[in-house]
């Protein structure tokens, strides 16, 4: 689109312009003069761009529509008697410390709002960058000390699960041994008197099977463990090696 060319709107230029309502003027523009926009009583909303330095006398005056807003820049250095005049009131933003705030406060009919002005604007802007920064690089590195701390869990998890099925492979084949034993032993447990040593004997038997099936499933619950440890750690270690390479 070719940039405006627009830098002067000349006395009366659109004075009793009834159908004008809404009204935004390119950066190219300098200078508003005397009633230019006099009695365009349906305009309710003006902005104007930096660049504009004068806004002449009564160059927005008797403008009636209701809720009227203007939008204008810190460039403005000067402003009409009565350039923005009208019975209802107008609502006027401009950034702080401008020919515009104090104008504003000069005229009953006329509410200042604060706007930022393009310095503030982009210094706002870089500073919500700024921190917008901070914050992923805080949640980085907490996601990188959690996963440190999942690998290191995951990691203790595992020595224990390795060292659990250690044990309960020993266990197993200790219970295996004195199964064996007393099966064994049973076919010699014979006459008149030996029923006692039987029953008992047999009793034995069935406490190594419980304890030999119950080595089993511990063996089972560890070797799922370090299997779901090792798939864990190996997942949170490419996760790490990521978020590190990011950086």
């Amino acid at each position: 689109m070719e940039e405006s060319k627009l830098a002067e709107i000349m006395p009366q230029a659109f004075c009793m312009c009834t159908s004008l309502k809404k009204l935004e003027l390119p950066g190219s523009l300098r200078t508003i003069e005397e009633s230019a926009f006099d009695c365009c009583t349906n305009l309710v909303e003006v902005r104007i761009a930096e660049g504009c330095t004068k806004i002449g006398e009564d160059a927005f005056k008797d403008i009636d529509a209701p809720n009227r807003v203007f939008y204008l820049p810190a460039s403005i250095c000067e402003i009409g008697n009565e350039a923005i005049y009208s019975w209802k009131t107008n609502t006027i933003y401009s950034p702080k410390n401008s020919v515009i705030e104090n104008y504003c406060r000069s005229q009953r009919c006329c509410v200042w709002n604060y706007i930022p002005s393009e310095a503030e604007r982009k210094a706002q802007e870089e500073e919500q960058r700024r921190q917008q920064a901070e914050q992923a690089r805080k949640q980085k590195q907490a996601a990188i000390a959690d996963t440190k701390g999942n690998i290191t869990r995951m990691q203790q998890e595992l020595e224990a699960a390795i060292a659990g099925k250690a044990k309960a492979a020993e266990n197993l084949e200790i219970f295996i041994v004195a199964l064996r034993e007393q099966e064994a032993l049973l076919p010699t447990l014979t006459g008149m008197f030996a029923g006692g040593k039987r029953k008992k004997c047999q009793e034995q038997m069935e406490t190594f099977r419980h304890g030999a099936y119950s080595a089993q499933n511990d063996m089972e619950k560890c070797e799922a463990t370090i299997a779901r440890c090792t798939e864990g750690i190996a997942q949170a270690e490419a996760k790490l090696q990521k978020l590190l390479s990011e950086e």
